[in-house]
Formats: structure tokens, C-alpha cells, sequence
């Protein structure tokens, strides 16, 4: 299972856009940010509508679908390497351990960065190493909008 929240207004990194363009020599249209969550352990639906009101701000933000997923070329996927602290793991475990006193649940996070771009995959993996995670204590995964179905995978 995966929560992916993302902006109802989404907000383009024209920051990000200008820095690969000047430093890369690469053109990225758009550039999209989400956060992804990964909950393990026994999920009913009582935690998992818990987790969405804990994840999601109704007034600006929403649960990603899979038409968000459509509008784009690759999706860059970042979350921290096993053994490196995840802090935001780690304060929505406390809320949920809080809430259910069940200290077998765990959570896992990440961000997506969505891309519109018509540079190869092998750049984007490039860039995903360069400017989108830090390899010492994060690891990246890119998918390109037609490996993906319904739903991103969950990384190993």
C-alpha cells in the first residue's frame, strides 16, 4: 500500500527547471513535487482513513490518482536508504502508534518529482542522482510514464 499526496494546485519547480537547463544543457518542461508514503503492518481501513486525514491537508492538497500520473513523461522517486533516519517516518509513527497503541506499525517516505521532458531515460536517471537526491543516504527510482499502470510501484 501507498498514500501519495500531492498539491491540488500543482506548482511548477521553475527553480529546478533553470538550474538543470544551465547546468545540464538539458530542457525539462515541468517539474511536479508529491510525498509518498509506505505503511507496513496489519492496515485496516480504519487506519488507512486515519492516515489520509493525518497525511492530506484538504484545503490545499490531495490523494495523487493515477490521471496525475498520465500528464507526465518519467516519475523520480526518492526515499532514504535502509538505516538512514526518516523523520517524517518516524513523527507520523508516532501519531499512529499514538492513536491505535499498536507499535507494529511502520511507515516509510518519500517524494515524487513528476517530469514533462523529451530526454532519455538515462538522463533522467542522471539527473535523478545529480539533483534530485543525495546518493550517500538517499536512493532513486525512474519510471517512465508507460512502465507504470495504475499505480508507482512500491520500491523494494
Amino acid at each position: 500500500m501507498r498514500i501519495d499526496v500531492i498539491k491540488k494546485e500543482l506548482k511548477n519547480q521553475k527553480d529546478l527547471i533553470h538550474l538543470i537547463k544551465n547546468q545540464d544543457g538539458l530542457l525539462v518542461e515541468k517539474i511536479f513535487k508529491a510525498q509518498t508514503y509506505w505503511p507496513k503492518g496489519y492496515i485496516n481501513i480504519e487506519i488507512k482513513n486515519y492516515l489520509k486525514e493525518l497525511l492530506i491537508d484538504p484545503v490545499d492538497e490531495k490523494l495523487c490518482t493515477p490521471d496525475e500520473i498520465r500528464d507526465f513523461d518519467f516519475i523520480i522517486e526518492v526515499s532514504f536508504k535502509p538505516g538512514v533516519t526518516d523523520n517524517r517516518a518516524k513523527s507520523t509513527e508516532n501519531a499512529l502508534n499514538f492513536k491505535f497503541k499498536n507499535e507494529s506499525l511502520r511507515i516509510a517516505t518519500g517524494d515524487l518529482y513528476f517530469l514533462k521532458t523529451n530526454i532519455s531515460k538515462d538522463e533522467v536517471i542522471k539527473l535523478a542522482n545529480t539533483h534530485f537526491s543525495n546518493e550517500l543516504i538517499q536512493r532513486s527510482f525512474v519510471y517512465k510514464r508507460d512502465e507504470i499502470k495504475n499505480e508507482i510501484p512500491i520500491p523494494p
